[in-house]
């Protein structure tokens, strides 16, 4: 299962390239993600390119579902995505720490772009990050909950 955001513009071969990735890969490996460049450049997209924010760590434990594929099955596996998240924000980091609570982890392919189209206006980016905000917060929430003590 692949996923972009509905701001995003892909290229013409990225299905190809995130599921190819994903079709080959080991048994553990349940989920790919790609790289997020600024479609336009203004200040509020410098900000996330600056300071690497949708860049993925070197270990990944989580992936953006910005730009990111899948192994259907496991995403089954853990209930797919929390109900409970009522807004974008974080839902992908709650649904990939359940895979990584179940041995299962990620990669990054650094062929499959997508542009995000940020927006410029300030007001939408802090109500953004103040979802990112309650999202975490719910995350690790979940997270708590399901871990023994």
């Amino acid at each position: 299962m692949a996923f972009v955001d509905d701001d995003v513009v892909i290229k013409s071969d990225w299905v190809e390239k995130i599921t190819s990735a994903l079709s080959n890969a080991h048994k553990s490996l349940v989920g790919v993600g790609g790289v997020v460049k600024a479609f336009k450049k203004h200040i509020i997209s410098q900000y996330y390119v600056i300071h690497n924010i949708l860049e993925a760590p070197i270990q990944l434990n989580y992936l953006p579902t910005v730009n990111c594929c899948f192994k259907k099955e496991h995403l089954m596996e853990v209930g797919g995505f929390d109900d409970n998240f009522l807004f974008a924000g974080n839902e992908d980091t709650d649904l990939c720490l359940r895979l990584k609570k179940r041995g299962f982890f990620f990669d990054k392919i650094q062929d499959a772009i997508v542009y995000h189209d940020f927006s410029p206006n300030f007001i939408d980016f802090c109500q953004t990050w103040l979802r990112y905000g309650k999202g975490t917060h719910m995350a690790i929430h979940n997270l708590r909950r399901d871990s023994p003590d």
